[in-house]
């Protein structure tokens, strides 16, 4: 029985000005898959729309996880990788 999930993304940036740069955000308590892979989309695009705004700037690369959490820790058969190479 899977408790929750948690979405760990790295969002990798490029910029004239700081070149390619890297983030990592996580979102914890997320009821099932399914809105697991909904956030980790929504997510990647809406910064990659973000980015459009920067001339110049663009979404280099996009990795998430949706890491199953059941009640004896991390389930990794149900943990699940979502990667956008974008370049």
């Amino acid at each position: 029985m899977i408790l929750k999930f948690i979405l760990m993304s790295t969002i990798c940036v490029s910029t004239p000005v700081q070149g390619v740069t890297c983030h990592q955000y996580l979102k914890d308590h997320i009821k099932n898959a399914e809105n697991c892979e909904a956030l980790a989309t929504a997510f990647g695009k809406a910064h990659k729309a973000r980015l459009k705004e920067i001339e110049g700037a663009y979404l280099y690369e996009y990795k998430a996880s949706c890491l199953a959490i059941g009640p004896d820790g991390m389930d990794i058969d149900q943990t699940f990788n979502i990667s956008y190479t974008i370049l």
